[in-house]
């Protein structure tokens, strides 16, 4: 299972930076992706926007998914866990989060790749970065352009990120 991330402001530049990184995501409604990072799992860090890079390449691990009713339920659990302070409030005020911490594999640095003529690409389908695809919903082409392995559990999320964790003050 994989997922591809935009971290935001945070972007790890080298493997120390690791260290000091966890990432969140948040959502109002259902539990659906709450067991989306599990241990082991691929995190691709990705730069959308205009930059539209795929940037590290990591393996998960620590990673919870919860229920929560306010920010400072959220808070307290992730404190609890890793010691960690939440610090952005820009995120759903109850609802469900993942989080996770990983490690670097590689850094990538990938962008598209130019597709082979026979890939027919659906009009109606954005290959950046920006939007969001999961699992069978992302075709062959956007896999092919932006170098994805064929696992049938990936997520890609490029929207702007939820939350982000720091060290404990």
């Amino acid at each position: 299972m994989a997922l591809l991330y935009d971290p935001g402001t945070f972007r790890p530049e080298s493997t120390t930076d690791f260290d000091q990184s966890s990432w969140m995501l948040t959502w109002r409604d259902g539990p659906w992706h709450l067991h989306d990072i599990e241990l082991g799992s691929t995190v691709y860090l990705v730069r959308a926007g205009s930059t539209q890079r795929i940037v590290w390449e990591t393996r998960v691990t620590q990673a919870f998914g919860v229920p929560y009713e306010a920010i400072g339920d959220l808070a307290n659990e992730v404190f609890l866990r890793w010691g960690l302070v939440i610090e952005t409030p820009q995120m759903a005020q109850g609802g469900f989060c993942i989080g996770w911490r990983a490690e670097p594999i590689a850094r990538l640095d990938r962008g598209p790749q130019p597709l082979p003529e026979h890939f027919v690409v659906n009009p109606d389908e954005a290959l950046d970065l920006d939007g969001f695809q999961q699992s069978a919903h992302m075709s062959a082409a956007f896999r092919r352009q932006w170098g994805l392995p064929e696992d049938p559990d990936v997520f890609c999320t490029g929207r702007p990120p939820m939350g982000w964790f720091g060290p404990s003050r």
